[in-house]
């Protein structure tokens, strides 16, 4: 009998709890109803979208407390911000909605799935508080619901973030590892929101080339130059983020003959063997006309 009584006061306990409306958590803050602390997420086990770092994905530990002898679910909602007490930490915005269930007087600590906002600030960690606030920033809330509803909470909807509240352009993003695939998903996203950005300049996931200037006379080992071609040099540019070499033809020396190009001394040793042909010559004939 004892284990009936139980079991009807556990469905109805139950049923008043999904009877129970739903509020929304700044809606119950207001009404003194639920009492919220924020905190980073850097203590415990760590989801796999963690391993980004500890400004995406559940980075955020809500600690909520039911301040009255009612049951109360609690709603957070996509696109509300988490304001640091710290001015060094970062403003992070919710990107996932989460409904949490608090009996009378229940205290409970669920994970947040949330994006950094300031990507100069540092991560919120277990010592940083954060509070709840309304966003007044509609561009970033329609953001948070995209990434929401499209489970974009990874690393295209964090650059995304970036990408529209800092205006960063791509190059300060390949500091983090983005790949150009990533990037181009997070320009698609903001693009078809229609949300300014500066995410406009091609890059490439390759080391970058260091620049180097070249003279007349440098060697260049990487693009050997055949004799019977014409000598060239290379300056190295810069042109639409790429390096690009320019080259610029050197005058070519026109020779007319090779005789032109014999030294003086050639000159001299030929005209002393030639007088030294015809001095034999004539001694010889010398020779001949005594006999006869």
């Amino acid at each position: 009998m004892k284990v009936v009584i139980m079991l009807m006061a556990l469905v109805g306990f139950v049923g008043l709890a999904g009877a129970q409306e739903k509020l929304d958590l700044q809606v119950a803050l207001e009404q003194g109803k639920v009492k919220a602390v924020f905190r980073g997420n850097d203590t415990g086990e760590k989801s796999e979208l963690l391993n980004y770092g500890l400004y995406l994905g559940e980075c955020i530990v809500a600690s909520l407390k039911n301040m009255t002898q009612e049951p109360i679910t609690v709603v957070i909602s996509p696109g509300f911000l988490l304001v640091p007490e710290n001015d060094s930490v970062q403003t992070m915005v919710v990107t996932a909605k989460k409904e949490i269930f608090l009996g009378p007087l229940q205290v409970v600590h669920e994970k947040v799935s949330a994006m950094c906002t300031e990507i100069d600030d540092r991560a919120p960690l277990s010592k940083d508080k954060l509070s709840l606030h309304k966003n007044p920033n509609l561009g970033l809330r329609r953001l948070a619901r995209e990434i929401d509803q499209k489970n974009g909470n990874n690393f295209t909807g964090q650059l995304a973030v970036w990408g529209y509240m800092n205006q960063v352009k791509e190059e300060k993003l390949l500091m983090y590892n983005s790949h150009e695939d990533t990037l181009k998903a997070a320009r698609a996203l903001l693009d078809r929101l229609g949300l300014p950005h500066q995410l406009t300049i091609k890059v490439t996931s390759k080391p970058r080339q260091k620049v180097v200037q070249h003279s007349v006379n440098d060697s260049i080992p990487s693009r050997p130059v055949p004799a019977a071609k014409e000598e060239r040099t290379a300056t190295a540019s810069i042109q639409s983020g790429e390096l690009a070499l320019t080259s610029t033809s050197l005058p070519k020396v026109q020779h007319s003959s090779s005789l032109v190009q014999m030294p003086i001394s050639g000159w001299i040793l030929s005209l002393s063997f030639c007088w030294l042909v015809l001095l034999l010559w004539r001694n010889k004939k010398n020779e001949t006309d005594e006999v006869s």
